[in-house]
């Protein structure tokens, strides 16, 4: 099995069930990575408070390309690449260093898109700050919302979700701020929850704050947490497999109470 790229705290880490991170990279002026994608030629980038990065992971190097923060980074299915930021939606040209105009949202002011995926059609999954889904294709401009509504059963259950993610059955995964991970087809059904009940008092609320997923090549869930590190969802049986102990080591931690937070999972392209 490949290994997992894992951010966390502007550092980031390569993790593998049964052994130890390896030697953290650190991104020069960044104090939070937001999120990590693979463009379509395999190549790891991360989006950060300081700008985007290429990571060359035989170096053990991070390169800034862009000055501009960025929230989140997708590749979609025909190989273009896509940024959100404060400015919107837009494309990414990493070879050349450049972002295109953003896309033509009708976004309200305070609407700020902050998490994105694609699904298997190529349409884009938006998060928006404080507000709703947004699913748009950008073939067609066809746009479709996707409103809270935590009082239905099978409803979506919080606004401004925190990341997106589709796997490769074209299942649309929600990582909440407060209520672990949701589903949905990416073409509109119901938002069950999967939520970590093994943690408790002050930790359950960062626990199921999800920062980030990912899918492996054996179809595990990976789920990065804002306070309970990076963890392996096995869904035959419904259990967490954890890694805080070994991020903990790798980040230099001593304190088993602090916080772990894990903001962004990729599996190495290798």
């Amino acid at each position: 099995t490949r290994g997992m790229f894992v951010a966390g705290d502007g550092k980031l880490w390569q993790v593998q069930p049964g052994t130890a991170p390896g030697q953290a990279v650190a991104l020069e002026g960044a104090r939070s990575i937001e999120q990590l994608a693979l463009d379509a030629k395999g190549r790891l980038w991360a989006a950060t408070d300081a700008g985007l990065f290429r990571i060359d992971t035989r170096r053990g190097e991070a390169i800034r390309v862009l000055d501009e923060p960025f929230h989140d980074l997708q590749t979609d299915r025909e190989g273009r690449f896509w940024a959100v930021s404060a400015r919107g939606l837009s494309r990414v040209d990493g070879e050349a260093g450049t972002v295109a105009e953003p896309e033509p949202l009708p976004l309200a002011t305070h609407e700020e898109p902050i998490a994105l995926t694609s699904d298997a059609d190529g349409r884009l999954w938006l998060s928006l700050r404080n507000s709703d889904l947004m699913r748009y294709d950008p073939t067609s401009g066809e746009i479709l919302r996707v409103g809270a509504q935590p009082e239905i059963d099978g409803g979506l259950k919080e606004s401004g979700v925190p990341y997106l993610f589709v796997d490769r059955s074209n299942l649309l995964w929600l990582g909440g701020r407060m209520r672990g991970v949701a589903t949905a087809s990416a073409d509109g059904a119901a938002f069950p929850a999967i939520f970590d009940t093994d943690l408790s008092g002050s930790a359950m609320a960062p626990g199921n704050y999800i920062r980030s997923l990912a899918e492996d090549e054996d179809g595990s869930l990976w789920i990065g947490s804002a306070g309970d590190g990076v963890k392996r969802y096995d869904s035959a049986t419904g259990r967490f497999q954890r890694f805080d102990e070994a991020m903990r080591q790798a980040a230099g931690s001593s304190d088993p109470n602090a916080p772990l937070q894990a903001s962004g999972i990729v599996q190495d392209a290798k």
